[in-house]
Order: C-alpha cells, then structure tokens, then sequence
C-alpha cells in the first residue's frame, strides 16, 4: 500500500508552488484565501482577520497531493481542501490514516485551543472532526462539534458550459466600478449581505472592502438612473480561477433579473479572452468559482452556465461540477 507523509510548508512561496498544477474550483477557497491575505492591495480589510498565524499543510500519497489543511491567518478558520484530481475511492480509503496524521502534528506547531473552526468539504471536514475530538479526549480534553452552521454547494462555471448568447436585459446597466466615491453607496448594500454569513461586517469594515475592490477592480454594480441596484464582488483571485463572493440586490429591485444579468456579466467577463484589454490582470481564467448557501437561488446560477447539480460534470474533463462545503465549530463539551 502507497505510504503517506505529510509536510509542513514553512512559507508562502513553496506552498503555492506545490498547489500550482492543482489550481481549480476544488483549491480555490484554500489557495485563494492564501492569496487574498497576501495581497497587498487588501491589506487594511484582512487586518479584521488578525495577526498572520499561518499553517500550511499537505498531505501526500507517494507524491500525490491527496488533501491540505491551511489557516492564512489567526481569525480564518480552519480550511481543509482535496485537489480535484484526487481519486475519491482512494481518498476515503485512507481518510482515517490521513486525518490521524493531522490531528497528531498539529499540536507540535499551534495551540490545540485555536483548532475551532474548520471549513471545506463536508466529509473531508466531518473526518476531521471526529478525529480531533477523538485524539484531544485521549489528552483528556472534551470536546463536542454542533451541526454544521454554515452549507453550501460549491461550483463553478467555464467557457464550455456558460450560454453562448448573454441576457441584453440590464447589460448596458452593468459595469465595473472606477469612482471611489461610490464606495460610500455600496456600505449599506455590503452590511446587508454580510448578515446572511458567518461573519457579519461593520460599516468600517465595509467600507474598506469596497474601496479595495474598487480600487483592484472586483467590484461590478447595476445601476438603474442614480440608484445601484445591486452589486457582485469577486475576489479568491488564482492565476487560474477567480470565485464570485457576493451578489445582492436590494429588496426592492428584486425579481426583475438584476442577479442573473450581474453574474452573466461577471462570469463572461473573466472567462473571456478579450478581458485583459480592461486592465485587469493575469486573464483571462478558466473557471469562475462560487459557493451557493440558498438553495432558492441555484437555479439563477445554472442558468449562467455554473455546474452545480449534483451529478453535474464538467464537459470537457468529466470531473464533478460541484461539493458541498461545511462550517463548523468544535467547542468544550457541556
């Protein structure tokens, strides 16, 4: 049998090396994340997310990448992640061995109370859980992990399986935005989204990501006559994928088609070709990633091409179009 090891990167650099040929929807919240927190252009919003308390680890079968765990920085949780290329048979094979390697060599590089929050996919994530728990209760500390708090279906969208014709309605409405005086219109709207997540924002807060985003060019608004109807904003930007973080539109423009013709826009735009011509960089990408916590929106995103039926795969490689992704706490037992 095929031995594991698992090896810790002690910087960035080597880490996003030994992801690069893995840089799909499967790596994007990991890798992204990474990246995100390096970015120097987001530096005042990532500060919310505390002092840079990195772990980096991967797990290998032979010389195949088979899962990472990562934290980019004190207040991220926890995120475990499987390249897409790893055959799921044989993951779930070794998913106890794997798991008890973590959960041993954690201890020797963090504090074992800063294990509390782990995100990614679900199976990967439930093993995990009961591994931890499992080895923290042989050091005679109990531990108990409510139901997941957050779910959702992760997928993305490529050249290939995006509609050949785009909606007109609301296209000539759509558009990056440029003006850093807008920043202050998108606040409310930002707050407002962020309520319906893990981690609800301040107006600060907000304000800072809108204006980075502005300013890196993430951001894309509906505006109909003065008023913006809506907003999505991207970031988790990979040299090869790139994730949709947010769309939302207001209550009262709701129901007209405004979030279909943003993620159109959006989805088209990075997919295609063309786009570097609009000054933004290292495009343009081969899937645009997305993760959908409302079951009641999916249809809205299938239509824009994104594989997120279950049994959705993707045309060209066959692989899987999508995964659920949990959130979930581990806390002392009652």
């Amino acid at each position: 049998m095929s031995s594991l090891r698992l090896l810790h990167f002690e910087n960035e650099a080597d880490f996003i090396e030994a992801l690069r040929p893995h840089d799909d929807h499967a790596m994007n919240f990991a890798l992204g994340s990474l990246l995100d927190n390096l970015d120097r252009s987001q530096a005042v919003s990532q500060e919310r997310w505390g002092d840079h308390s990195r772990v980096l680890l991967g797990i290998y079968m032979d010389n195949d990448l088979l899962v990472t765990l990562t934290k980019s920085a004190a207040r991220i949780p926890w995120m475990l992640s499987a390249p897409s290329d790893v055959d799921p048979l044989k993951l779930k094979e070794r998913i106890i061995e794997t798991m008890e390697l973590l959960v041993t060599f954690l201890p020797t590089v963090v504090d074992p109370n800063t294990v509390d929050k782990i995100v990614g996919l679900k199976d990967i994530v439930d093993a995990f859980i009961d591994a931890w728990i499992a080895f923290m209760a042989s050091k005679h500390v109990a531990l108990q992990s409510p139901t997941a708090t957050f779910t959702v279906r992760a997928c993305y969208a490529t050249r290939s399986t995006i509609p050949q014709s785009q909606p007109t309605l609301f296209a000539d409405n759509i558009g990056l935005v440029v003006d850093m005086d807008q920043a202050e219109h998108l606040i409310p709207l930002a707050m407002e989204f962020s309520k319906h997540g893990p981690n609800p924002t301040t107006s600060e807060g907000a304000r800072h990501v809108m204006r980075e985003a502005i300013q890196s060019k993430r951001l894309w608004v509906c505006r109909l006559g003065e008023a913006i109807a809506g907003y999505a904003l991207v970031g988790r930007i990979t040299p090869r994928t790139v994730a949709i973080r947010n769309v939302f539109v207001l209550p009262d423009y709701r129901r007209r088609g405004i979030a279909e013709a943003l993620v159109h826009a959006t989805t088209a735009f990075y997919l295609n070709t063309d786009s570097a011509g609009d000054g933004v960089p290292d495009m343009p990408k081969t899937q645009v990633c997305l993760q959908v916590a409302d079951p009641a929106v999916e249809r809205i995103y299938k239509r824009c091409g994104f594989l997120i039926d279950e049994d959705a795969k993707d045309p060209i490689t066959g692989k899987s179009g999508c995964f659920i992704s949990v959130f979930r706490g581990i806390v002392p037992a009652m």
